[in-house]
C-alpha cells in the first residue's frame, strides 16, 4: 500500500539559535516557499561530433526561502532582525515541519542552516478592508538538509578547512620564503586566477586575482579580529610598497602565491583596493583586493 501524501497546508516553523533551548521563533505561519536546491552545469561538446553533449556538474546553489503569516503581538521576526542587526555574525538554524493532516504525526523536516534573514516585509493596512495583516520574512541560508524522523539522525559532516591562497615575501633571487610574519593569508580564497603571457621585451608571465575581506565573516586561521577591514588587508598593501636598496634603487619585495599545489612568483605590479561597507563611525568593514602579479624579469 502507498503511504499517504504529503499535504502542503499541515506544517510548523521552528527558529532556533546555536546555544539557545528556546526557540527564537516557534509560530504558525500561512504560507513558506523557496524550499529548492538549484546544481549548475558545465557543458563540454567535442569538435566534430555535435550531437554529444558532455555535462559535468558545477556550483550548488540553495533558493531564497520566503515565511508568511497573520500578523500577531508576538514581534519575535522583526526581534530576530534585530538582533542581527547588532551581531552580524548571528545565524540561525530553521526547521520547516510537515505534519500529518489531524496534527498529531511529524511527517519530515526540512532543516535549513546558517540562515540570515535578508528581507522582511510589514503588511499591508487598509481601513477599508478586513483581510488579516500579513508580514513576511525572507531568509538566505547555507544549506538544506532533510530530516526524516523514523531515522537516525545523519552524522554532522566533517568539514575540512580548505588550503588558503597566501601571498609570502621571497628573498631578491627569488628562492627562499622570507618574513613569515608578513605573509597574507586569504579569508576567502580567489574565485578565479587568469594567467596570462607578454612577450614584449622579453618573455613574462602575469596573474590576475581578486581577494575579498570582511570583518563580519569568519576569519581564517591565526588570524587576529579586526574592527577595521584595512587592519585585514595591510600586509597587501606591504608588497605593493616600493623600498629602497642599499645602492638606493626603489625595488618591490618579491612575492609568491602559493594556493595549495599552485605557486606564482613576481612583483605586485597593480593593487586595487576597494572598500564597500563602512559602520557609523568611518571605519571600513569589507574591501576587495585587485592583485596583478608580474612575473620575474627574464634572467640575460
Amino acid at each position: 500500500m502507498s503511504a499517504e501524501p504529503f499535504t502542503a497546508r499541515t506544517f510548523a516553523v521552528e527558529v532556533r539559535l546555536a546555544g539557545e533551548d528556546e526557540p527564537l521563533c516557534e509560530a504558525a505561519f500561512c504560507e513558506c516557499d523557496g524550499l529548492e536546491l538549484q546544481r549548475a552545469t558545465v557543458t563540454y561538446r567535442d569538435g566534430g561530433d555535435s550531437g554529444v553533449v558532455h555535462l559535468v556538474a558545477g556550483r550548488e546553489s540553495v533558493g531564497t526561502v520566503t515565511l508568511r503569516r497573520g500578523m500577531t503581538d508576538a514581534f519575535d521576526l522583526w526581534d530576530w532582525w534585530e538582533r542581527v542587526r547588532r551581531d552580524p555574525r548571528l545565524r540561525a538554524t530553521c526547521d520547516v515541519v510537515v505534519l500529518s493532516p489531524d496534527l498529531e504525526l511529524e511527517r519530515v523536516r526540512f532543516r535549513l542552516h546558517g540562515c540570515l534573514p535578508v528581507k522582511l516585509e510589514g503588511p499591508s493596512f487598509d481601513a477599508r478592508a478586513n483581510d488579516v495583516a500579513i508580514e513576511s520574512l525572507e531568509l538566505a541560508c547555507e544549506g538544506i538538509e532533510l530530516v526524516r524522523p523514523d531515522e537516525p539522525p545523519a552524522p554532522a559532516p566533517v568539514y575540512t578547512e580548505p588550503a588558503r591562497a597566501q601571498l609570502r615575501e621571497l628573498d631578491e633571487r627569488f628562492e627562499q620564503e622570507i618574513n613569515a610574519d608578513r605573509w597574507l593569508t586569504a579569508q576567502f580564497c580567489p574565485d578565479a586566477l587568469r594567467t596570462s603571457q607578454r612577450l614584449e621585451r622579453g618573455p613574462r608571465a602575469r596573474l590576475d586575482l581578486t581577494l575579498s575581506f570582511d570583518v563580519d565573516a569568519p576569519l581564517p586561521p591565526g588570524c587576529d579580529p579586526a574592527d577595521d577591514v584595512r587592519r585585514l588587508t595591510e600586509k597587501a598593501r606591504y608588497f605593493a610598497t616600493p623600498r629602497r636598496d642599499l645602492d638606493g634603487t626603489l625595488t618591490l619585495p618579491a612575492v609568491r602565491l602559493a594556493w595549495g599545489a599552485f605557486a606564482f612568483d613576481g612583483h605586485v605590479e597593480a593593487l586595487e583596493e576597494s572598500l564597500e561597507r563602512f559602520s557609523a563611525d568611518g571605519r571600513a568593514l569589507r574591501a576587495s583586493l585587485a592583485l596583478s602579479l608580474a612575473g620575474p624579469p627574464p634572467v640575460a
